[in-house]
């Protein structure tokens, strides 16, 4: 693959993307973020990881995922994320100043630009350091449930990002080295730290050290906890301290359970994933297609995948929150994309790669241009949530013109819609078959225009 001036260009566009739109609303933000933001201002305002008086400033509810003592509320969510933004928030409140109903937004901005902005093009340019093609970086950036989650504050996008390097630093090599087990361990203990989602990735990866060469295979092991050490340690730490109980992050999955309701939530989070981005049906299937099926990273990358995939569906049947797709599966997307940017997918035909990419990037797009999140319960939300919104009642995303005291209108969105066109541009310039390339993306927009006019 060569790398080109329009993989670079792609970056800039989804760079550009994110820092015009501003979509947190002080009454639609979702729980998990209202969370994680609220409980990194309490450590820095009042030393505490009690938000209860986050509700009232931002005029949300909080659901089952808080736990409620003597008045106070804590979030049942892994702490990484919070305990990484408290500093960031302690630099931007020289010049935010303390939290209130008139800086929300520029304190909740700040913190998604570094944390779910930033990784995920900071991967997009890893990637195209090493030659990624446009339209692998295209499905990245704009394809996938990444992209709308990244315009909100959420572990997800960070934890993706940790989990898909650290797997490549760990797998990618011939070899497995005692100094790539550290590495890699820290990273995805990391992940795991920010996202439980993260720890089938990062258990999987440790015991298929086992598998390893014989020689230094004891060095491995014990780099790959020493890597972990930090992280955990932190984890159990927290708990302790906050709920009395250092494995209390077990004790709430445990709680969750209620396997009458697995086979729903099955059908309400894979549903969810390929609706938003049926490309991603490519990747499923490229899996088992792949030139190194068998292999040990193959193997190991199709087992990551379908146990996250398992658990998150057995813990999250019960998931009230709103989500942009199945958040609780961010973690694998990119593991899932891998065969994308291994080049495997280059040789499909371009008709069906076009086709899946511009019926994912608008199907992805959506939420970006109105409120961000949608209510739990809508099964196609771009038909039934989001199109109504934009269409009959005019609901458009905050911009950056929006905090320079403009409204919103169609025209503040309109540099927005602009950009998102693009990278259909970018990547038609780059198809090996123009033609047929252009046929599949013009039948991927009707399509999706159809089930928007069409569906119920």
């Amino acid at each position: 693959m060569d790398r080109t001036i329009n993989g670079f260009l792609i970056l800039l566009v989804y760079l550009a993307v994110a820092v015009w739109l501003v979509p947190f609303y002080p009454n639609h933000g979702g729980e998990r973020e209202l969370a994680d933001w609220a409980t990194a201002v309490s450590l820095v305002e009042r030393s505490s990881t009690d938000i209860s008086w986050a509700s009232e400033m931002t005029e949300t509810k909080f659901g089952p995922d808080m736990v409620e003592s003597n008045g106070a509320v804590r979030s049942k969510h892994s702490p990484g994320l919070a305990l990484l933004a408290a500093p960031i928030y302690a630099i931007s409140r020289f010049f935010v100043g303390e939290p209130n109903k008139g800086n929300i937004h520029t304190s909740w901005y700040v913190l998604r630009i570094v944390f779910s902005v930033l990784p995920l093009l900071i991967l997009a340019g890893w990637l195209y350091a090493q030659d990624v093609d446009t339209y692998s970086l295209a499905v990245l950036l704009f394809a996938t449930p990444l992209f709308p989650n990244s315009l909100v504050f959420t572990s997800g996008i960070f934890s993706a990002a940790l989990v898909y390097v650290g797997f490549r630093i760990l797998w990618d090599q011939r070899r497995v080295s005692v100094n790539n087990c550290l590495n890699a361990s820290f990273l995805l203990s990391l992940a795991f730290l920010c996202d439980y989602h993260a720890l089938p990735a990062f258990l999987i990866c440790g015991v298929a050290l086992f598998s390893t060469e014989r020689i230094d295979r004891f060095r491995r092991v014990l780099f790959f906890l020493l890597g972990a050490f930090p992280a955990v340690l932190v984890l159990l730490i927290y708990n302790q301290i906050v709920f009395g109980n250092p494995f209390s992050f077990v004790v709430f999955a445990l709680g969750d359970f209620n396997s009458a309701l697995v086979p729903a939530a099955a059908i309400r989070l894979l549903g969810s994933l390929f609706l938003f981005s049926p490309i991603l049906l490519i990747a499923v299937y490229a899996l088992f297609a792949s030139p190194e099926s068998g292999s040990r990273r193959n193997n190991l990358k199709i087992a990551i995948i379908f146990i996250t995939a398992i658990v998150a569906v057995v813990f999250e049947q019960d998931a009230r929150e709103s989500m942009i797709g199945p958040q609780c599966l961010l973690v694998i997307a990119p593991l899932l994309l891998d065969c994308f940017f291994d080049g495997e997918i280059i040789e499909y035909p371009s008709h069906w790669r076009g086709a899946f990419f511009s019926f994912s990037l608008l199907a992805c797009a959506m939420p970006a241009l109105t409120r961000i999140y949608a209510p739990a319960g809508f099964v196609f939300p771009q038909r039934t949530y989001w199109w109504p919104l934009i269409y009959k009642e005019h609901v458009f995303a905050n911009t950056l013109l929006n905090t320079a005291g403009y409204s919103n209108t169609i025209w503040t969105l309109a540099p927005a819609i602009a950009l998102l066109l693009l990278p259909l541009w970018f990547v038609w310039r780059e198809a090996r078959f123009p033609f047929q390339s252009l046929i599949g993306m013009l039948v991927g927009i009707g399509v999706f225009a159809g089930l928007l006019l069409a569906w119920g």
